[in-house]
């Protein structure tokens, strides 16, 4: 486990915590409890205080590591060298169990020599011991992160939420030196945010502790669950939708609602949203039945699967108003089985599990099968079978979850399948024209591979981020060279960046230029 400065200046791909800034800090101090995780292998949390890092490469810090995989154990760690274990006296890593209660310090205790002391009350054991540091001494943190394993970077493992409490400060504040207090604000909180901009941990508001100096938790942000008890009342030419929040938000508060209306092929498509809890659907026709669901997306960028949807019909002239009501409530149905995943060619994966052994005592309607992207978060696909080849994923290390859909809304989350590498590695094209365009415009991409007849696929986002969709394709087409070169016409302003895969086996982008 090897811990890291925080990596942005405002959100951290890899820190969700508070820090405090400035000059003269000499120590740091808090408490916490130390988390039980979940998640498939490769993904990992850190538990720590520390001193530097928010805005230098110099860092002195302790605290417990949490990987699903691994287990638990306890570490200190000074910049650049790597994270050492801390041992008990007969050489085996110190214990650490989810629920321990853990107290943490470093401080300057002379000039260039600080002391590092890490101490369970749960399990009864402590450490300290001197070091030398000369880092500045610009910032204190209590930070739950997403380590840097084996020289990967992780995604955070599911580590629901910690309690920190009792951070203080050491240095030469108000005339003395000594341990102060912090009163730290909203301004000092720092959130674990991927390539997309969504949040994956965030720090609650900082309150006082009732052992000095301040209290927080920080909070593993999930999809919230489907809004509830939709409810539509008709009128002659409008539809008036209300639900109830979901009864979880994901960790963050429910921001705004998607409405989804049934199109004539069967899917749901959004037609609008909202920030509150109802919608009015115009331009209605008497007569004619519709079907709605929604969905709540919360403060930190997820949305929830959608609600068991709603048919309406709207009265004709004849017939007076009405008002249509269906509640939803929380489904029974159990967690299917942990789904078996493999590589299905490039850029797919077949997905397969077990039904949940209770169903709810009604008949389920499918599942919502998700590829959760190590590094990044995945997408979701809905599947009426126990079984489903999930396509358009980019290169990278996947792992699948399940959940039930009864008429009545989701069920609990499967357990992970174990990792699947996709191995469609794609090529970054960066578009430049010859000359400066002063609008957009369009431009000839010639991709050429090594097998004719492969589908070129050109992304305009990065392969972490949310966006797996192609802008566009093109099939290879045989070359005098032996080759398969595909043009594709993409929109370009100025400059533009892309990502190209191929789809066919054993294929892979040889060149790719302006045409």
């Amino acid at each position: 486990m090897v811990s890291g400065p925080r990596s942005d200046t405002t959100d951290s791909a890899n820190w969700s915590g508070l820090v405090t800034s400035g000059s003269g800090i000499e120590g740091a101090e808090g408490t916490w409890t130390v988390p039980a995780v979940t998640g498939a292998t490769g993904t990992a949390s850190a538990t720590w205080v520390g001193v530097d890092g928010a805005s230098n490469s110099d860092l002195i810090q302790t605290g417990t590591a949490q990987d699903p995989g691994q287990g638990y154990s306890a570490w200190w760690e000074i910049l650049p060298a790597p994270a050492v274990t801390i041992v008990s006296a007969g050489g085996s890593p110190a214990p650490v169990a989810p629920g321990d209660r853990m107290s943490a310090s470093v401080s300057e205790v002379a000039p260039g020599t600080w002391s590092i002391a890490l101490s369970d009350s749960t399990e009864n054991w402590s450490f300290q011991q001197d070091f030398a540091y000369s880092g500045p001494g610009t910032s204190a943190e209590w930070i739950e992160e997403a380590p840097t394993v084996d020289g990967q970077q992780t995604s955070p493992a599911d580590f629901g939420s910690v309690h920190f409490e009792g951070t203080g400060v050491y240095g030469a504040f108000g005339g003395r030196t000594g341990w102060y207090a912090t009163d730290m604000t909203a301004a000092n909180e720092i959130d674990m945010a991927d390539q997309a901009g969504k949040i994956l941990a965030a720090p609650g508001s900082p309150s006082g502790s009732s052992g000095g100096g301040q209290a927080f938790s920080d909070t593993y942000i999930l999809p919230p669950g489907p809004p509830t008890g939709l409810a539509a009342t008709t009128g002659a030419a409008s539809i008036d939708l209300t639900w109830q929040p979901p009864p979880s938000d994901g960790g963050l508060p429910v921001a705004s609602y998607v409405v989804y209306e049934q199109q004539p092929d069967g899917s749901f498509s959004p037609i609008g949203s909202s920030p509150s809890p109802s919608a009015t659907i115009s331009g209605v026709s008497p007569g004619t039945g519709y079907s709605f669901a929604v969905a709540a997306t919360n403060a930190g960028g997820w949305t929830s699967p959608t609600s068991s949807p709603l048919t309406v019909t709207v009265p004709t002239a004849s017939s007076p108003s009405s008002t249509t009501t269906t509640t939803t409530t929380a489904t029974t149905a159990g967690a299917p089985g942990a789904p078996h995943a493999s590589s299905a060619g490039p850029g797919r994966a077949s997905v397969s599990w077990d039904p949940p052994a209770s169903s709810g005592g009604t008949p389920l309607t499918g599942y919502f099968v998700t590829a959760h992207l190590l590094g990044g978060r995945g997408r979701t696909v809905f599947a009426r079978s126990t079984s489903t080849t999930i396509s358009r994923l980019p290169a990278g290390r996947f792992y699948f979850t399940v959940v039930a859909v009864d008429p009545s809304g989701v069920g609990p989350p499967s357990q992970p399948s174990a990792p699947v590498e996709i191995t469609d590695t794609p090529i970054e094209v960066f578009v430049t024209t010859p000359t400066p365009m002063t609008g957009p415009g369009e431009v000839t991409i010639r991709v050429t591979t090594n097998v004719p007849g492969a589908t070129v696929r050109l992304f305009d986002e990065p392969f972490g981020s949310e966006s797996f969709f192609p802008k566009t394709s093109a099939e290879a087409i045989p070359s005098a060279q032996g080759n398969g070169v595909a043009e594709v016409r993409v929109d370009i302003s100025k400059t533009n960046r892309f990502f190209a895969t191929v789809d066919g086996a054993g294929s892979n982008v040889v060149a790719a230029v302006v045409g």
